[in-house]
């Protein structure tokens, strides 16, 4: 071994990370054949959901009932968890590696020998973590179905899966007659479309979990119409639904609403648990917009930012971001703005102005531009910086030119 790499210590933590996820992908795999055994087995898996489509299209829906089970939850959150341990390893060490500057203690270079053999694991778990974390936000609602055991009675599912059954779908049994690949390839690429195909089926899923009332009925909430399971259909029907026209709508807001009399006489006639109210209530939808909107303002913002900084070090100064940076960004920005941003609720009041739903009007630009243009513009930003005569860092050690 070359002197100054990677030392035992080193070589030790790469195979207990990946011996780690190994043994979980084992575990999937090992679960998922199980699933799929139980899900042969089934009788009558699977029962149709009645759904009223908003533009009257013709659209079928399948709710398939799922038990928790104890290994499958374990098997999933156990990917988030070793997420937050690689995350966790790499914002220590990254602290450590600037050892003795920002009061970091010393044992991180000692222990992996020098930087360079605290880099070498350190590189490997900061990219499997980044795949992991790509994986799970691709296809989280996927997984959290895929580790739940089927059931072939929704009355004994602890949570319920709605997906659109899509039976027009004859990609799969499609073929090009121009297409001369060889046989092994073919298959290969028709493997990989089916699965492209089942992964964006997957991901159009909803998983809804089954509340139990006091008096023991089992109901579910989905595009905000309650279902009641019926031991006579053996499946969730709608329950509390009613059809206005236009002008019964209009008569009832002149009214002020459903009297107490007809609120009444519409809860007993479909469930004590639903309350009837006439009204259009315009915040959330309203809130929910402009939310948006303001998200995509904050991102552009931040992108051009990103952008123009990282360009003018790289090409001006041929200088990096440190690794500080990168990780505020991903932390303070990936995780807590995007988290706040969904926090986001409707005002008491709504405004005399609604807000712009036009991603390139000029609301919206003007909102990007004054920021970025007001920031540019007001000071000099930029120090210009010569890494090699000023803070003396050779070409030869260009992955220290973040250390700026």
């Amino acid at each position: 071994m070359a002197k100054g790499g990677i030392n035992a210590v080193g070589i030790v933590v790469i195979v207990v990370w990946f011996s780690i996820i190994v043994i979980l992908l084992l575990g999937a795999l090992l679960f998922q054949r199980q699933r799929t055994q139980a899900l042969c087995r089934g009788r009558k898996f699977g029962r149709p959901l009645e759904f009223q489509s908003p533009d009257d299209a013709p659209r079928t829906f399948v709710q398939n009932g799922y038990q928790t089970s104890t290994i499958g939850q374990i098997l999933l959150y156990s990917w988030g968890l070793i997420f937050a341990i690689g995350y966790g390893y790499m914002v220590l060490f990254t602290w450590l590696s600037y050892s003795p500057k920002f009061y970091a203690p010393s044992c991180g270079l000692e222990i992996f020998r020098n930087w360079n053999g605290l880099l070498a694991p350190w590189l490997l778990i900061f990219t499997s973590i980044h795949i992991i974390g790509m994986v799970l936000v691709l296809t989280w609602p996927a997984m959290r179905s895929g580790f739940m055991m089927p059931v072939d009675n929704l009355g004994l599912a602890t949570h319920v899966v709605i997906e659109e059954d899509v039976s027009f779908d004859t990609d799969a049994s499609m073929v090009d007659p121009d297409d001369f690949l060889t046989g092994l390839r073919r298959r290969l690429r028709r493997k990989a479309a089916q699965a492209g195909r089942r992964l964006q089926r997957a991901k159009c899923r909803t998983v809804t979990p089954v509340v139990v009332d006091s008096d023991g009925t089992r109901r579910i909430e989905y595009t905000c119409v309650r279902y009641v399971f019926s031991s006579n259909d053996g499946c969730f029907q709608p329950t509390g639904s009613a059809e206005f026209t236009a002008l019964g709508v209009h008569e009832v807001l002149e009214r002020g609403g459903l009297s107490e009399a007809e609120a009444k006489d519409r809860e007993n006639l479909h469930h004590p648990h639903v309350h009837w109210y006439t009204g259009i209530d315009l915040r959330e939808g309203r809130a929910c917009l402009a939310t948006n909107i303001a998200t995509f303002q904050y991102f552009v913002t931040y992108s051009f930012f990103l952008t123009t900084v990282r360009t003018a070090y790289t090409i001006d100064g041929a200088l990096s971001f440190a690794d500080y940076v990168w990780i505020i960004m991903d932390v303070g920005i990936g995780i807590i703005m995007v988290y706040t941003m969904t926090q986001s609720l409707p005002t008491e009041k709504l405004c005399n102005y609604r807000p712009t739903a036009t991603l390139l009007g000029p609301r919206t630009i003007s909102a990007i531009l004054f920021p970025c243009l007001s920031a540019l513009l007001a000071k000099p930003w930029y120090v210009k910086l010569d890494p090699i005569s000023e803070i003396h860092v050779p070409p030869k050690d260009w992955n220290l030119r973040g250390d700026n």
